[in-house]
């Protein structure tokens, strides 16, 4: 669980910190009483958790702001962490579709045609990348490599764009010289280059979508 989608609330009057968070199909509530150290918690069906928070707010509960990254946070913070807080909630906002991706500040979007080639190649192998993804995501990728600097990665793959025919379930490669120097440092290379671009530019990154941005 990242801890935005931790729900806090808190009544002072009763010394009562309250949370709920979604934990698969259900949801975790944890109550922490200010003299007690032990906290006491429960889970409820997720559906549920929205209503039980108003429920609370009118029983005299406030909320505590919601923990958000800060971009100093995104330049120190580890790497599984800085994913979960930060880098699924654009995937996920934007579904890796071209005309949400191509809304996104200009260092998010570079980075995610990136690492959508980078995830491609690694799950399925580059064909799939030509025949799963977003077109205008496809296309957009020589581009995104080009504005971190990888000018060799956006000729390889034009090379590659160009001489690739694709036919119902199956993308047939051009140069496969290229593509297969293409394959290798979207293996390897590719995905520290794109940490240290997110670190490098973390004020593009904040704040995280929560939810997906209109389509």
């Amino acid at each position: 669980m990242g801890r935005r989608d931790r729900t806090t609330l808190r009544n002072e009057a009763e010394g009562v910190t309250w949370s709920v968070w979604p934990e698969g199909a259900r949801s975790r509530i944890e109550i922490v009483f200010d003299d007690d150290p032990d906290p006491v918690t429960r889970t409820i069906p997720r559906a549920e958790q929205a209503a039980l928070v108003a429920e609370q707010l009118t029983a005299g509960f406030a909320r505590v702001p919601g923990w958000e990254p800060t971009h100093a946070w995104i330049e120190e913070a580890p790497e599984p962490e800085l994913w979960a807080e930060v880098l699924d909630g654009w995937i996920m906002a934007t579904g890796l579709a071209w005309e949400k991706v191509a809304a996104a500040p200009p260092a998010v979007r570079a980075w995610l045609t990136l690492d959508a080639l980078a995830a491609q190649r690694s799950r399925n192998g580059l064909a799939m990348y030509f025949l799963e993804c977003d077109e205008g995501l496809v296309a957009h990728t020589a581009d995104a490599a080009r504005a971190l600097g990888l000018e060799e990665l956006a000729a390889q793959f034009e090379l590659v764009a160009r001489g690739t025919t694709k036919s119902p379930g199956r993308a047939r490669l051009g140069s496969p010289r290229a593509a297969k120097a293409l394959e290798r440092f979207a293996s390897t290379a590719l995905p520290p280059r794109l940490l240290t671009w997110v670190r490098q530019h973390a004020r593009s990154f904040v704040p995280v979508p929560s939810e997906p941005t209109p389509g």
